[in-house]
């Protein structure tokens, strides 16, 4: 029989190894956990730099509104030119402030006109200093931060100065007599046509056997006669008008007149020309007598200022990038 020594001594030696498996169970468990904190320091470790790199990244990037591109974005390469995301901006802004200015995106119809626009003022600008008719400089060309007031006001001098060097001009001068000025007259168009047309005959006639020796005194004939105001109340300030115009500009309302101008030799008198104005509806109706002059014509290689763009753009290359 077990006696109760030996029973205490077998409970304590159960307690012990009890003891130890909990101490093994507790030891295991810290064990654990200490690897669960090691493999989330190495986790955090890992993704806190990448995840400081992505907020820096996307701290660079520029917060753009609905419509707008970033300013620094490439958006074109048009000959020797690069355009940015805020040279559209800037275009957009100014012609079309409502789309721009709107919580919506900017419609791809404007968007691509304003792409369109931004385009083709690079080309005039590169094509014009090509031509030596201006020089540019970073403060208005192939620049992030180009003055887009200044170069706008480049752009608006080109037809001007494109037209004087390189688009083909005439000067002269010329006299009309009006026998419809908007309304008819009140002796009626038929018999006011009659007037005048006797009238600029008589003109011409007298210039032709030289008893009349220029236009500015023929015009100073047709300030002169009272009559004529029954015709046209105007008379006086249409009698003479000297000129100097670009083929291709719109100077005359008459397109026959312009031609005329432009086809005319140089110091011969026209014959008696019948000039036409043009109704609010679009109409053309005859409605004065001309006599022409010219005294000088240039030619200089191009008929309009588009006839020498088209030309022109064409030395470019253009790629779009958005």
């Amino acid at each position: 029989m077990k006696t109760q020594e030996q029973e205490g001594k077998k409970t304590q030696e159960h307690e012990s190894k009890r003891g130890e498996e909990i101490l093994g169970l507790v030891d295991s468990s810290r064990q654990a956990r200490r690897g669960k904190v090691i493999v989330l320091i190495l986790i955090l470790l890992i993704f806190i730099p990448l995840f400081y790199l992505l907020i820096k990244k996307l701290q660079s990037q520029p917060v753009t509104e609905p419509g707008k591109l970033p300013p620094q974005k490439v958006i074109a390469q048009v000959g020797k030119e690069t355009l940015y995301g805020q040279d559209l901006n800037y275009e957009l802004s100014l012609y079309y402030p409502e789309a721009f200015e709107s919580d919506q995106p900017v419609p791809e119809e404007i968007r691509q006109k304003a792409l369109d626009q931004i385009i083709r003022n690079s080309l005039l600008l590169q094509a014009a200093a090509d031509e030596q008719v201006i020089e540019l400089n970073p403060a208005v060309f192939n620049n992030l931060n180009k003055d887009h007031r200044l170069r706008n006001l480049l752009i608006n001098s080109l037809d001007e100065k494109v037209a004087e060097k390189l688009v083909n001009s005439v000067k002269g001068e010329m006299i009309s007599i009006w026998f419809k000025n908007i309304n008819e007259p009140k002796m009626g168009l038929e018999t006011a046509r009659q007037i005048t047309r006797v009238k600029i005959e008589g003109i011409y006639q007298r210039l032709q056997s030289g008893q009349l020796t220029d236009l500015k005194s023929a015009g100073e004939e047709i300030k002169n006669d009272p009559a004529l105001a029954l015709i046209d109340p105007s008379y006086q300030g249409n009698a003479y008008l000297e000129f100097e115009i670009n083929q291709g500009e719109h100077f005359f309302i008459d397109p026959k007149i312009q031609t005329e101008a432009f086809q005319l030799p140089v110091n011969q008198l026209s014959e008696i020309l019948v000039g036409q104005d043009q109704s609010p509806g679009g109409d053309f109706y005859d409605c004065n007598f001309i006599l022409m002059k010219i005294w000088e014509r240039k030619l200089k290689g191009y008929q309009s200022f588009e006839d020498w763009f088209e030309q022109k753009r064409k030395n470019y290359e253009v790629e779009i990038k958005i």
